[in-house]
């Protein structure tokens, strides 16, 4: 039985028939990491199958799975980490607001999401990490410069990870000057993006990291180009993986 251990990780992988998240994990008060993956049966949690000692979450490829109500993350007031890939297909929205202390959000591939949001509370006031990518109910725009148009993303945030955005052209440049303690921009695949905010950039970032991202690429590529000079109080510049500062 699960409540004669004594452990911090907990991982479930390919349980073909199971349905719902064994209850008898909530007495395993010294659970820290739990991760659940490729798990196609898997449908709900139940509200009270976690222990409050949990610090990380992974949920890969459980497509079925019914994510928990926003009400209920506010008592996991010990979370830290939450990973989400290619799962929870009928979640339609997330809030930044309902986890107290989470500092890494990572989420992938979730089909239906429309907004990710700050409704029910502040934005996570301890996030420093915060990973975005591959959605097709968001549209590009609607996504990143509505968070940063409301300034949703906490002053915390020091990176921020920004995938397959093939539509953006143009980056809402006051709230991401709002990111103060940003240090690193990663964009990947943004083929329509044709400009940074060059003067609303935060004085605190380190590295620019740009990658597939062409006209960018083609705006940058001389250091001796009008526009470098635009970005060349960063520090450390990366162009497709090569490091130019």
């Amino acid at each position: 039985m699960l409540d004669n251990f004594s452990y911090s990780e907990l991982v479930i992988e390919k349980c073909d028939s199971l349905r719902s998240v064994p209850r008898m994990i909530l007495s395993a008060n010294c659970l820290q990491k739990f991760t659940l993956t490729n798990i196609p049966s898997l449908i709900s949690f139940l509200a009270d199958c976690f222990p409050i000692s949990l610090r990380s979450l992974d949920i890969w490829n459980c497509r079925k799975l019914e994510f928990l109500s926003h009400n209920t993350w506010h008592k996991f007031t010990s979370l830290e980490i939450l990973r989400i890939w290619n799962s929870c297909c009928s979640l339609t929205s997330i809030s930044l607001g309902i986890f107290p202390a989470l500092q890494e959000l990572y989420i992938r591939f979730i089909p239906n999401l429309e907004a990710i949001t700050t409704q029910g509370g502040e934005s996570s006031p301890k996030l420093v990490d915060f990973i975005v990518t591959d959605f097709k109910g968001l549209r590009d725009e609607d996504l990143v410069n509505t968070l940063l148009k409301e300034q949703s993303l906490p002053t915390s945030l020091e990176y921020l990870f920004l995938h397959n955005f093939s539509g953006l052209k143009l980056l809402e440049g006051k709230g991401l000057q709002n990111l103060t303690s940003l240090q690193m921009l990663h964009m990947y695949n943004w083929p329509s993006f044709e400009s940074l905010p060059e003067d609303q950039l935060p004085s605190s970032l380190v590295v620019l990291s740009l990658r597939e991202c062409p006209l960018l690429e083609a705006r940058y590529q001389s250091q001796n180009g009008k526009y470098w000079s635009k970005i060349a109080h960063i520090p450390a510049i990366k162009i497709n993986e090569k490091v130019i500062i």
